[in-house]
This record gives structure tokens, sequence and C-alpha cells, in this order.
């Protein structure tokens, strides 16, 4: 009796695991303490009258010539998006709610995953470090898939 062949398989190289990005991890965790903050407030009846429609995570951000010390969610609405801005220089957080009815020159670039516009305003938080006729703000994210 004959032994069967076994059909020639070529051998693949091994994958190697690639340990995400550290900012790609915490936004990983942001999404998931969004969740579960959620639920706490379905659960607690304390539900948000907006959801937003989409959520990604960021790898910084830039507002004039000030780029952020940390990463945060960006939330899209219909109208906005908002955000955290870590100032780099002040021990300060800025919550940034971006209306798009504001933004000029948006650009959107999925080689650099970068939204980046420019708001025709002075920015109150910001009085020193943006100028609105020349400079603008960037969102950066993890992947070009989230662009």
């Amino acid at each position: 009796a004959k032994a069967k062949k076994k059909p020639f398989k070529p051998k693949l190289p091994k994958k190697k695991f690639i340990r995400p990005s550290l900012s790609a991890q915490l936004g990983s965790i942001m999404s998931k303490t969004d969740d579960l903050t959620n639920t706490i407030r379905k659960l607690g009846g304390l539900e948000l009258k907006e959801q937003a429609l989409l959520n990604i995570s960021s790898r910084n951000f830039v507002v004039g010539k000030l780029t952020s010390k940390f990463p945060s969610m960006v939330h899209f609405y219909i109208d906005r998006c908002t955000y955290e801005f870590f100032h780099p220089f002040e021990k300060k957080q800025v919550s940034m709610i971006m209306f798009y009815r504001h933004m000029v020159e948006v650009q959107l670039s999925s080689s650099r995953r970068e939204f980046k516009f420019r708001i025709p305003h002075k920015l109150i938080q910001f009085p020193d470090d943006y100028n609105p006729s020349s400079q603008k703000l960037s969102i950066f994210f993890n992947s070009s898939l989230d662009v």
C-alpha cells in the first residue's frame, strides 16, 4: 500500500507581535471607559441627551503653535467635534468644542492621519498661541482607518 503524499504547504513567515503604541493603548482604554460610564449612566437613569455619532482615539492635537501633552478621545456629533486638549506648558486641560460651521480650510489626510482646519476667530483659551489668520488646528489619529 502506498502512503498518501501530503499536499505541499508553503511555510509562511511567523507574524511578529507588534505592540500598539502607547497612545493607541490609551485610546482603547478611554473608549472602554466611555462605554462603561455610559452603561452606568443608563442604569442610574442619567442617560446623556445626545450620543456621539463616532468616538475615535487620537494620537495628539495641535492648536496654532502648541502641541498637546496627551491624547484623548474625539467625539463627533452632527454639528461639532469635542476633545480634551492638555496644555503642554500650563497645568490646564481645555475642553475643546469645535463647531463645523466655524471651520474653514478643512483638510482630511489619511496618509498623515490628520484632520486639519482653521477657525477664523480668536480662541479665548489660546490668546497668544493661536493666530486665526494663519494658523490651524489639527487632530492626529492613531490609524489611517480612523480617517
